[in-house]
């Protein structure tokens, strides 16, 4: 006699009354991960905030507040995926693991548009702004052997910086293509006669590019007498 498809099916499920130990671990485990997202949020909370303060930055704030929901997100689709996997009725399990599905896709990709959409955002304001490079007021200094030397500071931009330095009276040799990380000095030959005040033209340029040009006037500066 053959044996009814429907009735082996009904005895190998269990019994709805008998309890059943899948679900007892189950609980289990949500408990521990429960309790592990939320040491991880405290430990990235004392690690990575000196004071609450800091939540004022907006970077910050954004990076946490991410971190914060992309991670909850990601242990509550497990814990409801765990649940449907232990569901005994197949076509349950099925609605529940597409409900599941959708509401994870939907949140996580929130979540991902507004990260890139702010990065994005950021990364175009800074191609907007110019660093700005400036170059602090030379100065002219002689040595007791006579020898005579200019001396300046560039700030801003990006390090390391090259620049020249043009004079005029242009008999002055001029300083070509040279690199600092900032200090500027170069010495001088005065031609002869030796003039009472000397233009220095700076131009400067940092290693992404950006240009300081000096003006028309360049900059006068009296020579120190010996």
């Amino acid at each position: 006699m053959a044996e009814d498809p429907a009735a082996a099916n009904a005895a190998a499920q269990p019994n709805a009354t008998t309890p059943d130990r899948r679900f007892f671990w189950l609980t289990v485990f949500e408990y521990v991960l429960i309790a592990t997202v939320t040491i991880i949020f405290v430990l990235t909370i004392v690690l990575k905030l000196n004071n609450l303060g800091d939540l004022a930055d907006m970077e910050t704030a954004r990076g946490l507040i991410t971190f914060v929901i992309t991670v909850g997100t990601v242990a509550i689709a497990i814990m409801l995926a765990l649940t449907a996997v232990l569901i005994r009725d197949f076509d349950k399990r099925l609605v529940v693991g597409k409900e599941i599905l959708t509401t994870l896709i939907a949140v996580l990709g929130t979540i991902v548009g507004f990260y890139y959409g702010a990065a994005t955002k950021v990364a175009e304001a800074n191609a907007g702004t110019k660093p700005t490079i400036s170059v602090a007021a030379p100065t002219l200094n002689r040595a007791s052997d006579g020898s005579l030397t200019l001396t300046a500071n560039i700030t801003g931009g990006a390090p390391q910086y090259t620049y020249s330095i043009k004079y005029s009276p242009e008999t002055i040799k001029p300083v070509e293509n040279q690199t600092t990380a900032g200090p500027i000095s170069a010495k001088i030959e005065l031609p002869n006669p030796a003039p009472t005040e000397i233009t220095v033209f700076i131009q400067v340029k940092d290693k992404n590019g950006a240009e300081l040009t000096p003006s028309k006037e360049g900059i006068k500066l009296p020579v120190p007498q010996k």
